[in-house]
């Protein structure tokens, strides 16, 4: 427990920076993806991978109509993607699971864990 502790203070830690809220509205052409299991790979750029109580890397960079992945790979707790202004959200997500959500305008998206507020990220998508 104190060690969970530890891992949950220095891996919360993160940029909240605030979102474009024209642009955190969902398109109707937004894909929300459902969890789904993983297909063994890394992070590829523009992925994020959910380890030690972090979003890795805390900050990604996309281009407008670009897919992101996020990959849960922190064996033994659950964690979720959810956007700070409700452009999008993932569900609970245990190891092994993905979400999948694609930016289709430009903005800054920052999204933080439900379960794990201090867990913060954030997705930059240019034109």
């Amino acid at each position: 427990m104190v060690a969970a502790g530890a891992a949950l203070a220095a891996g919360c830690g993160g940029d909240g920076g605030g979102e474009n809220p024209e642009a955190a509205r969902p398109a109707a052409s937004a894909t929300l993806s459902a969890p789904a299991s993983s297909n063994g790979r890394g992070a590829a750029a523009g992925d994020v991978r959910i380890v030690n109580f972090a979003f890795t890397p805390a900050t990604v960079r996309a281009k407008a109509g670009q897919r992101v992945t996020w990959e849960h790979q922190d064996p033994g707790v659950t964690h979720t993607v959810t956007a700070v202004k409700g452009a999008f959200r993932s569900g609970e997500l245990d190891e092994g699971d993905e979400f999948s959500h694609v930016f289709p305008a430009a903005g800054t998206f920052a999204y933080r864990c439900a379960i794990h507020p201090g867990m913060r990220g954030r997705v930059t998508v240019g034109g």
